[in-house]
């Protein structure tokens, strides 16, 4: 092998050389026939996880405002829908008690009033105020009427009043008989005698006060024009009128349309 250092010839296993005494190293010894490129590690452009790290800078802290805003949102989306929830479902109960109230007060109201289709009516009362007030002259006679808006007083019977308070009774009988008056503006109920007017006429005869009163009823559903001519007793017997001209003239009225 030759010196590295002087170039001098030395034998194959030398340690030094014989010529300038430099140490034959192991690599001098050998001889490569052929030079292999040492291999370098290959260096990633990747960086590393550290420096990855490293070059993130400090983490992001959460936006508290945001955060607040959205728990926010959340808790007024919940409460408002089980507000919802809770409205709707008291809606749903006020109904069903409205309903069975209102059902309850239309059973009472039909037990205690029947209610029928309307026999009279305020233009009906119009209409027999204008009858009777040509009736009147046609009989030359003067009368208060209820259908004028006035109060009638038979003999310390006050109509309507009495009628509608039930002061009536033992008073006012028909054809003897004690009956049961309904006084119904619209005739809508299902009583026997329904009054809708009254009147009386209130005269003196030879010095003697004298009174004719007039109850315009429907009897049964029927028309009917009911008189009293008693004075000075406390019971007043009605009976159905015989003065056809004053029948035909309330039934014609009492049969009109509304």
């Amino acid at each position: 092998m030759f010196c590295p250092n002087c170039g001098a010839k030395n034998a194959p296993d030398a340690v030094f050389c014989e010529n300038c005494g430099t140490r034959l190293t192991p690599a001098a010894t050998q001889q490569p026939t052929s030079q292999k490129i040492p291999t370098q590690p290959v260096t990633s452009n990747i960086p590393s996880r550290q420096m990855q790290t490293a070059n993130k800078g400090p983490k992001k802290q959460p936006n508290k405002a945001m955060i607040g805003l959205i728990v926010a949102l959340v808790v007024i989306i919940i409460g408002g829908g089980g507000y919802y929830f809770y409205h709707q479902k008291q809606v749903a109960n006020n109904t069903a008690a409205n309903t069975s109230s209102n059902e309850t007060i239309s059973a009472s109201s039909s037990s205690a009033a029947p209610t029928r289709t309307a026999l009279w009516s305020t233009s009906k009362t119009s209409d027999l105020s204008s009858f009777m007030s040509s009736w009147e002259d046609t009989m030359n006679q003067s009368y208060i009427g209820t259908y004028d808006g006035d109060t009638v007083d038979v003999d310390g019977i006050t109509l309507p009043d009495d009628i509608k308070n039930d002061d009536y009774e033992g008073n006012i009988t028909v054809d003897g008989d004690d009956v049961t008056l309904k006084w119904s503006p619209k005739a809508d109920t299902d009583k026997e005698y329904q009054v809708v007017a009254a009147s009386v006429y209130n005269h003196n005869d030879d010095g003697e006060s004298k009174m004719i009163a007039y109850l315009y009823v429907f009897h049964n559903g029927e028309p009917d024009v009911l008189v009293c001519e008693e004075t000075g007793s406390s019971a007043h017997d009605f009976t159905s009128s015989r003065n056809q001209q004053l029948q035909n003239g309330f039934k014609k009225i009492a049969n009109e349309s509304n």
